[in-house]
């Protein structure tokens, strides 16, 4: 059985980000403003119970959203290098192969 199988891996781009430097490189690729607007964890949790979801989805959700405002984008591993031996592709390079996504 390989060592690889059944593992979670934590893949990133070759810095980190926060979502308004996100918002800041689409506003530039897509020539118009985008705005990041982080929300407190209640009003969050309301919005998604506002269109249907569950209790439990709209927890998971926001919870989901506060780990990646709060650490997730803000790290950088080598994984996908070890993986792969390639070095892993911008965030900028991904989002201009991937724009016509966003317009």
């Amino acid at each position: 059985m390989s060592t690889h199988s059944q593992r979670a891996y934590h893949l990133t781009g070759p810095r980190s980000w926060t979502m308004l430097g996100v918002a800041e490189e689409l506003s530039g690729l897509l020539q118009r403003r985008v705005t990041y607007h982080q929300r407190p964890a209640t009003e969050h949790a309301q919005r998604w119970s506002g269109i249907g979801a569950t209790e439990l989805l709209a927890d998971l959700l926001t919870g989901m959203d506060l780990m990646y405002h709060e650490s997730a984008l803000s790290e950088s591993t080598f994984t996908v290098e070890q993986m792969t031996g390639k070095p892993p592709r911008s965030l900028s390079d991904w989002l201009i192969e991937n724009i016509s996504l966003y317009r």
